[in-house]
């Protein structure tokens, strides 16, 4: 993970993206995220969890990964859409 954490610091660097003050992106900013696009376009939390490798009975998903002030958007949808057969 310590990887992927490094590539997302040097990508947000590169293109003028950082933290809100005091917070870090790091690898689980990219799962964070992806987990809450999809919700906020609607996919099913099964999928979500199928597809994050979480377990089916696990609660993390929602207690830990979702921000749910995220708003479905053009870019959730080019990603995930595929998810809802869009």
């Amino acid at each position: 993970s310590q990887i992927q954490t490094d590539w997302l610091t040097s990508a947000c660097s590169q293109t003028g993206i950082a933290p809100p003050p005091g917070e870090l992106y790091t690898s689980h900013s990219l799962r964070s995220g992806a987990t809450s696009a999809a919700n906020a376009i609607g996919v099913p939390m099964a999928q979500i969890k199928w597809f994050g490798h979480w377990a089916k009975t696990s609660d993390v998903v929602e207690g830990h990964y979702i921000d749910p002030t995220f708003r479905p958007s053009a870019a959730a949808r080019f990603f995930f859409g595929w998810l809802l057969g869009e």
